[in-house]
């Protein structure tokens, strides 16, 4: 009956459009939401330094000019070199597949003595779609790139917009959650204003320290692949970073796409890059992630 309910419920709201509706009204307000998370971030440090004399909006002015400048490093340093490799990785898409393909069928051929094996149906199924796909690819390479850069332009726009409406957030964030405590009954308030100041204090810790892990392993990940000779270092390594912040299965997630690239290249290089990502990752699991998490959230 639950079964029933639910799918009659996702049928009728993709009859009506419902989810097109909520997902172009979430893409309107992402800005509203990325102030907010910027606001939340840092009115920690503007009470602390408004506590020290300064005025709230020398504070905000302040933290705004260092983050901005950080942002435009970041930015103007990293970015250039990502988008050359992500053009540069788009281009070599069709040899990748090739090489990867001529892996695929000296593994097959070696199984052919293997009874129970029909080797030449396998190869047929696999090596046609790879073949096909890597047709697709090669014809959409300079729509996907453009898409991409879209996709980057489009996100670092409604990231300024967010910074934007951030800013105004900050002046007054104080006034924010005196406004929302002012809805719960009086005699909650105070047992209230202390259990959201707990959970607002270890939640922005904990971001704070999964956000320093993704970049440390970021860090470690463009430099490793880079060593090893592996096609889009930087691309593979935020791929890694951002999937790192899901538990369990995050880094291999994150692992995959790099592994298939290395091995399309040669197999000394995707052994290689197994190897560095096995070893970053039993050293961010187990040494980096306790050190940071501890310091961050106590």
């Amino acid at each position: 009956v639950v079964i029933a309910c639910i799918s009659t419920i996702v049928i009728i709201c993709e009859k009506l459009n419902v989810f097109k509706f909520v997902g172009s009204l979430l893409g309107i307000l992402s800005p509203l939401f990325i102030g907010l998370i910027v606001a939340w971030l840092f009115n920690p440090l503007v009470n602390f330094l408004n506590k020290k004399g300064i005025k709230r909006i020398f504070c905000v002015l302040l933290i705004y000019i260092v983050l901005i400048g950080i942002i435009a490093l970041l930015v103007g340093s990293i970015l250039p070199i990502l988008y050359d490799q992500i053009l540069s990785f788009a281009q070599s898409i069709p040899v990748l597949f090739k090489n990867l393909e001529n892996l695929l069928d000296d593994v097959l051929n070696k199984l052919k003595g293997v009874e129970g094996i029909d080797v030449d149906a396998i190869k047929t199924n696999i090596l046609s779609k790879m073949e096909s796909t890597s047709t697709d690819l090669t014809s959409g390479i300079t729509t996907y790139v453009v898409n991409i850069v879209k996709a980057l332009v489009s996100g670092i726009s409604t990231f300024g917009v967010g910074l934007i409406i951030g800013f105004f957030f900050l002046l007054s964030f104080e006034n924010v959650g005196e406004t929302l405590i002012g809805f719960v009954p009086k005699k909650f308030r105070k047992d209230t204003e202390k259990l959201t100041d707990s959970i607002n204090g270890s939640l922005r810790n904990y971001v704070v320290g999964i956000a320093i892990d993704a970049s440390v392993v970021f860090t470690i990940c463009s430099i490793a692949f880079g060593l090893i000779g592996l096609r889009a270092p930087l691309l593979f390594a935020v791929f890694c970073a951002l999937t790192n912040v899901i538990p369990f299965i995050g880094p291999y997630i994150g692992a995959v796409p790099a592994l298939i690239v290395g091995f399309s290249m040669s197999p000394t290089i995707g052994l290689l890059t197994g190897l560095a990502i096995v070893v970053i990752q039993f050293f961010e699991g187990n040494f980096l992630q306790e050190m940071i998490m501890s310091k961050t959230t106590k």
